[in-house]
């Protein structure tokens, strides 16, 4: 069976087909000026746009008036302690992996599902956000992103 990294690092898998309509969301993956925190805070209001959300996600608990970045950052922290290696989040690691035989939309379902409480947002924008973030983790690998942001975490 695939490790979590193993998933989420496979250049097969496209995360983006989750989504609805992906071609807004490929654009805000493929944008080199934004911060990973910035696609996510973008796909979740693009997302209340063309699907008629009611505009409650960018207005959730971790959200402000500096477009969404705040929800970028607490998405992106939140998905590094369940994605990244440690001893705390293991069991939610091997539920997450688990959730992976049922296909790429329960995966990031499952995911959703446990994020979105803690970000007090709706599950289905929150799940274009972390589709976005999936993708462009998955295009780093999974290594080299928790790395990364481990060493920011660090500064």
């Amino acid at each position: 069976m695939l490790t979590l990294a193993e998933i989420i690092s496979d250049k097969q898998i496209d995360w983006l087909e989750t989504l609805p309509s992906a071609a807004p969301f490929r654009r805000i993956v493929a944008d080199d000026k934004l911060t990973l925190e910035a696609k996510a805070g973008y796909a979740m209001r693009r997302f209340e746009l063309a699907y008629g959300a009611d505009g409650t996600a960018t207005r959730g608990r971790h959200s402000s008036d500096d477009d969404g970045l705040s929800f970028g950052q607490a998405l992106v922290d939140l998905l590094y302690d369940l994605l990244c290696p440690d001893k705390k989040h293991e069991t939610e690691r091997e539920d997450i992996r688990q959730s992976f035989q049922t296909g790429q939309a329960a995966f990031v379902a499952y995911i959703s599902t446990l994020v979105a409480p803690l970000l007090g947002t709706p599950v289905p924008p929150t799940s274009a956000a972390v589709a976005v973030v999936l993708s462009v983790v998955s295009k780093l690998g999974s290594g080299a992103w928790c790395a990364s942001q481990s060493s920011q975490r660090s500064e």
